[in-house]
This record gives structure tokens, sequence and C-alpha cells, in this order.
């Protein structure tokens, strides 16, 4: 979308089109993408910056080294960048599920839930497949809402690694998952490398150990609902907006230990009769410091 015309650099001729192709712009009768196509280079006529696209969403080119050199660009309104989520606009705010990154740093990244995942090798995901140039920037400063990705998948995103093994992220954190069944059927999910799992803690991974403070989710098939905090799920009432797992990848989550109950002192109240007259009182005898011959601990 364009808003006005000093955004591009000034007014010129336009083709007019039937709004029925904007308002169906899947149909193949349409004859247009819903997003640029991967590769894209976009530059905005407000900030100069330019992004290249991936999976509909525009990632920052820091500098033009990054991917292999000055390139043609096509000048878009900055209106699209800062309104990225209007369907106006025609763009991904993160890429898609499945876009394959290849950073300038060597890196090679799959995308699940916005967040980039590590490739240790291409037999991770069936062999080499085409990847989108991109800066090492975006990786590096993920945090940054010019790169255009998440830190972790978005919550509910199913993956499934290279060994078969299947997750749901909440918290980004990933929570096993037993059967399809447990969510009525197979979901969609990406396929990742086995090496994020294995390398939780390490940055490439792009995964949390645990969920962060404040997860919510609702096991299943126990539709019980719980809160995490420093690793540890509570249970609660209820939690609007859960995440649905399931139970048996919640159980891998430990709860908190409960508190020790009350220490109770007993203290020993002398006898209030006296002993005997003549009897000598009870004491414990000691330990001679000569042993006897004989069975340890007897004397003679």
């Amino acid at each position: 979308y364009v808003s006005n015309w000093a955004a591009i650099g000034g007014a010129r001729s336009v083709t007019e089109i039937d709004q029925w192709d904007l308002d169906n712009i899947t149909n193949e009768a349409a004859h247009m993408n819903a997003v640029p196509a991967n590769g894209t280079l976009i530059s905005s006529g407000a900030t100069g910056m330019v992004y290249a696209m991936a999976g509909g969403a525009p990632l920052y080119v820091s500098n033009w080294a990054a991917i292999g050199g000055a390139r043609s660009v096509v000048g878009v309104d900055q209106w699209d960048l800062d309104n990225i989520g209007n369907p106006a606009a025609h763009m991904n705010a993160v890429p898609s599920d499945g876009t394959l990154l290849g950073a300038s740093g060597g890196g090679v990244f799959v995308v699940a839930g916005g967040a980039p995942m590590y490739l240790s090798s291409w037999n991770a995901i069936g062999g080499p497949q085409p990847s989108v140039p991109i800066d090492e920037w975006d990786i590096a400063n993920i945090g940054n809402p010019a790169a255009h990705l998440n830190p972790v998948p978005a919550n509910g995103t199913f993956i499934d690694t290279s060994t078969g093994h299947v997750y749901r992220v909440a918290g980004g954190a990933p929570f096993a998952v037993s059967s399809w069944s447990v969510f009525a059927g197979e979901q969609h999910y990406v396929t990742v490398d086995e090496w994020d799992l294995e390398h939780i803690t390490d940055p490439f991974a792009h995964l949390n150990a645990k969920p962060v403070n404040g997860t919510l989710v609702e096991g299943l098939p126990s539709d019980t609902y719980w809160s995490f905090s420093a690793g540890l799920r509570t249970q609660v009432s209820s939690a609007p907006g859960a995440t649905t797992v399931d139970d048996f990848g919640l159980d891998a989550f430990p709860k908190p230990t409960p508190p020790l109950g009350p220490v109770t002192t007993h203290t020993e109240t002398p006898s209030a009769t006296p002993n005997p007259p003549g009897q000598p009182k009870a004491t414990t005898p000691l330990p001679s410091t000569t042993p006897s011959h004989g069975v340890l601990g007897t004397t003679t």
C-alpha cells in the first residue's frame, strides 16, 4: 500500500485493476502473491533502510556485503513497515513456518513460530534445500524490531524433530507430545533439527529449557491449568488463553516442594518420685577405656 505519493518519490502513472483481485488475492485468477517473493529487496522511502523478504517478512540488511553486494530494490511506503499487521501491507510480521534462512555468518536456520532454529546438518530436514540469504545482523539482533524474528517459537507452535519426537512450545519451552490424539488429530508442525533439543541452552537453538515466568498451560486430557514460575508449575483454577499441552510433556516439569510441617520439640520431665532410700540413681554406663578380652563391649 502507498499512503501518499511522497513516500515513493512523487506521483507516477498507475494501472487500474479490479478490487476483486485484491479481495481474492489467493485465487489463481487474481495472479498475485499475498506477500512479496523470497529474496525480494525493498527499501523504505522514509528511512532508506533496506530489507530482504523471507517468508513474507522484511528482514533488515545492515550492509550490502551481507547479501553478496548491492542490487536493485523496490521502494515502498514506510507505512507498510509501520503497519505490518494490516492486510493492506501484504507482509508478515515474521517469516512463515518452514522458511529457510541462510545467514551471512554461515549458519542455516529453519523458522518455527517466527523463531530461527539452527540446522546442524541438511540431513535433519531431508537434504539440501533453497534458503533465503539474510544478514547475520538479524540473528545477532533478534530482539530488534527491524529483524522481524522471534527469539523463541510462538506459543502453540508444534515442532517435529529429525528423530521423530514431537513437541508443543509454550513460554519458549518444548512440551513433549505422546500422541496426536491428545489434540484431536495431527496438527501443523515444523520439522527442526534434534540438535536444538539436545543443545537447548545454546543461543542458536532459540528455545527455553523451562517456560518463562507467567506461562499458562492447560494439560490434556486432564483439563488442569498450570502457571509457571522459576521453572516450577503451580495448579490454578482457570487460565484464559492458556496453551494446551500434553499431560505427558507437562509431567517433565516439577511442582514446588511442599513446605515442611512444624517441628515438635520433646522435653523430658524429671520424675517427681525420688529414688527409694539406699538405691543408686540410674545412670548410663560409660564404656570402659580398656576393653576386656573376649566379646567386644562386655566387662569382666
